[in-house]
């Protein structure tokens, strides 16, 4: 594993104006690193028109062309999260990415499940 194998959008990025982010990351050699990924959050509202989708594709083009070698994408919202900590029974196929691996949301404690939440709240940060 190589030493820089995890980053979150969260941590190396700036706003431009179309509203996706710019990531000064992918300046990184990723051919040296061994292997890197990339973490990305939306909210299933991010999705709601065909620009927003050309965004995400564009992004993940970019990514791919700049050597990047993963993304994972992870699109739920807090409040979902919140209605399967009640309601797990409606929600035993919800699968969230917790920190290097996923889970599902059911199966992982209390004290990761309200991280998760807290982590998914932070919308277009």
């Amino acid at each position: 594993m190589s030493s820089v194998d995890l980053f979150d959008i969260k941590y190396f990025a700036v706003r431009d104006g179309s509203g996706i982010r710019t990531t000064a990351f992918l300046k990184i050699d990723h051919l040296k690193t061994g292997g890197t990924l990339l973490n990305q959050k939306f909210t299933p509202d991010f999705f709601k028109d065909e620009q927003s989708i050309r965004k995400v594709t564009q992004l993940i083009r970019s990514y791919f062309r700049m050597d990047g070698h993963h993304i994972q994408f992870n699109v739920v919202s807090a409040d979902t999260l919140r209605d399967a900590q009640k309601h797990p029974e409606k929600y035993q196929d919800l699968i969230v990415r917790v920190a290097g691996y996923s889970d599902y949301f059911n199966d992982l404690g209390p004290e990761l499940q309200e991280e998760i939440i807290r982590r998914t709240e932070h919308r277009n940060t």
